[in-house]
């Protein structure tokens, strides 16, 4: 997922009929991290007893709330799509 288009997320979110809101404080502001990248959520695997399985996780980015510095994380593949589907503005 590119930059520009993790800035994106929100408002097509929005346009789906979802609000972001902090589960924590309920705030409704948030910041993509200044530092941007990829994250990968890492998986157990249990046909290896329970171990940490850095191979199988689940890449996401974050939004950060901007009053308790709570964080969303979001799966890369389907905010791509929701993404792909908002009309652009020209």
């Amino acid at each position: 997922m590119s930059e520009h288009q993790v800035y994106k997320l929100p408002e097509a979110l929005e346009k789906k009929g979802i609000t972001l809101k902090c589960p924590v404080c309920g705030s409704e502001n948030f910041m993509v991290s200044d530092s941007l990248r990829d994250y990968l959520v890492p998986a157990i695997d249990k046909d290896s007893g329970f171990k940490v399985n850095f191979d199988k996780g689940l890449p996401v980015y974050s939004l950060i709330c901007e009053n308790c510095s709570y964080v969303l994380n979001f799966s890369i593949q389907i905010a791509e799509t929701i993404i792909d589907g908002i009309p652009s503005k020209e």
